[in-house]
């Protein structure tokens, strides 16, 4: 679990979780929470900015787990966000 200190968000936990799959290879699972800071305006900061760059994230993560962990057969599904 990756939790934030300090940063952009007023809370954030990132929960990870790979199970073998029985076939070979794995599959992996990224639940987000988060809070934003700075209400309301923080929800239309988050839909300008925030909800793209966690897209971009998303992506760059799924694409670097593929290499390390094989190929395709490893590549997370779309993470689950609990915001």
């Amino acid at each position: 679990i990756d939790e934030q200190r300090a940063g952009p968000y007023r809370f954030w936990r990132h929960r990870h979780v790979i199970n073998p799959l029985p076939e070979g290879g794995c599959e992996v699972t990224d639940t987000v929470y988060y809070a934003l800071p700075f209400q309301p305006l923080g929800e239309l900061a988050h839909a300008l900015l925030g909800r793209p760059l966690l897209k971009k994230i998303v992506a760059y993560r799924r694409q670097s787990l593929a290499l390390l962990l094989g190929g395709e057969a490893c590549a997370p599904p779309p993470a689950q966000s609990a915001a």
